[in-house]
């Protein structure tokens, strides 16, 4: 989980967040101060975990349980900011080519382990629609094992009528 988190924020600032202050300067930055604050509190969480050993008492185990639910709301305060206003900069001053174009550069960029793990929780969670324009892209770009790779990593994810449904589609 960490992996993938750490991966999506670089991702972010890396490429999305990079375009998005060349066009409107400085619109990124509370995005960029929130990834900053959210990677040094998941690493704290990822230290306390990694010295856990089953020895410790209910008081420690209660105290990470804390900081992780602390780290949960945040992010969540995160992502809905994302959602609300860094979307919306997004659409108003990027057309919907220009950000399709991205997300492909962005998907070539991403070694195919990661990005199976990652598409094993977007699609799940992403409209039909939204997952036909990501698999066709598949399917037209990547050779048909990635696209059953794919397919095969989502499938348990989703009721059967929804994946039956998106494959029928594609």
């Amino acid at each position: 989980m960490f992996f993938l988190l750490t991966h999506h924020l670089h991702t972010e600032n890396d490429h999305l967040l990079k375009l998005l202050d060349q066009r409107v300067l400085g619109a990124s930055q509370k995005d960029l101060d929130d990834h900053e604050s959210l990677e040094r509190a998941q690493h704290e969480l990822e230290v306390t975990l990694a010295e856990f050993d089953g020895n410790q008492d209910e008081e420690v185990g209660h105290s990470f349980y804390l900081a992780f639910t602390r780290f949960h709301g945040r992010y969540f305060e995160h992502i809905f900011h994302e959602e609300v206003v860094t979307e919306a900069l997004l659409l108003g001053h990027f057309s919907a080519e220009e950000l399709q174009e991205n997300s492909m550069r962005i998907m070539q960029t991403v070694e195919f382990h990661v990005l199976l793990l990652s598409l094993k929780y977007i699609i799940p969670a992403q409209s039909e629609n939204e997952n036909l324009r990501i698999l066709r892209a598949f399917k037209t770009n990547a050779p048909k094992e990635a696209l059953d790779a794919v397919l095969a990593i989502v499938a348990p994810e989703m009721s059967e009528i929804d994946f039956l449904s998106l494959n029928r589609k594609l």
